[in-house]
């Protein structure tokens, strides 16, 4: 998400706000794995991003809603949209797959990923303690998705690293979009989703019943709600304080999954969680240690 400025920091507050953040997203993709059970994933994805985008239009007025379409670089928020859009698709799929604090787990490996993608897109140089929390995250998604006999734990590995990729492409074209105003990248980035899964919807599409609307609609108002604390959070505390938060989805994931799904995660999964949180906590704690030295560490 592109940095917004600070005019009261309270880091304590922004904390709160992240932690509620994570929890409203996880409320929401809860939501998102109940539906898939009787829809499609790509109808799935368009209530998400409908009926967040829907609301975002109405509160902000057509002339708003001008000053937000308006970017200098249509080409890279439009590539970015599309990027998040395939991670959201994919994520909805694998929760039909897979309980939701495995997948939560998986996609932890996002920012690890965008240390390689660094190096491959951005030129970046990175060195060896970064190369080895790469490594561990990929030994603990390993962990997590080794076979089980049905194949179904690899299937859901595999479409939920899909999803942590496509969601760490996106994350890179953010950093290239820095001084882009973040309602513009908000907008835009519901707008292509919407647009794009409105002209799949004639092949996938079930006619939902009353619960199943009521559900959409939820889903997507949470997404609202759920950037909006996002956005919230970085406003009153730095981006470095806040991303060790993130990790709560993990703990709200394997609560929610129990309480409302009957999941129960076995040691080896949970081992594997806790090697990729490790890897990612790794690197956040190399950069607070030496903040003014580049990626290459």
């Amino acid at each position: 998400m592109t940095a917004l400025p600070r005019t009261a920091a309270a880091p304590a507050a922004g904390m709160l706000l992240m932690l509620a953040a994570m929890g409203s997203f996880t409320t929401m993709d809860t939501v998102s794995k109940a539906l898939t059970g009787g829809y499609d994933p790509i109808q799935v994805t368009w209530a998400r991003y409908t009926f967040h985008a829907l609301p975002m239009l109405l509160i902000a007025g057509p002339s708003c809603v001008r000053r937000m379409a308006a970017t200098g670089r249509p080409a890279l928020q439009v590539g970015r949209a599309l990027a998040l859009l395939a991670s959201a698709v994919l994520a909805i799929l694998g929760f039909s797959l897979m309980p939701l604090a495995d997948l939560f787990a998986i996609n932890f490996i996002s920012p690890l990923l965008v240390i390689v993608l660094s190096v491959v897109f951005l030129g970046e140089h990175v060195g060896p303690h970064r190369w080895a929390a790469v490594a561990a995250g990929f030994a603990g998604m390993l962990i997590i998705v080794w076979p089980s006999g049905d194949g179904v734990g690899l299937i859901g590995g595999l479409v939920a690293f899909g999803s942590a990729l496509f969601w760490a492409i996106g994350l890179v074209a953010t950093r290239r979009l820095e001084g882009e105003d973040p309602r513009t990248t908000l907008f835009i980035t519901a707008l292509v989703g919407t647009a794009v899964l409105s002209l799949a919807q004639p092949f996938v599409w079930t006619p939902p019943d009353a619960a199943g609307w009521g559900l959409m609609v939820a889903m997507g108002l949470l997404g609202l709600l759920s950037h909006s604390l996002l956005i919230a959070a970085f406003g009153q505390a730095p981006a470095s304080t806040l991303a060790p938060f993130q990790y709560s989805q993990l703990i709200y994931g394997l609560a929610f999954g129990w309480v409302v799904f009957g999941d129960v995660i076995g040691a080896r999964p949970l081992l594997g969680c806790a090697v990729i949180v490790a890897a990612g906590a790794y690197v956040w704690w190399r950069e607070q240690r030496i903040p003014d030295r580049s990626i290459g560490q």
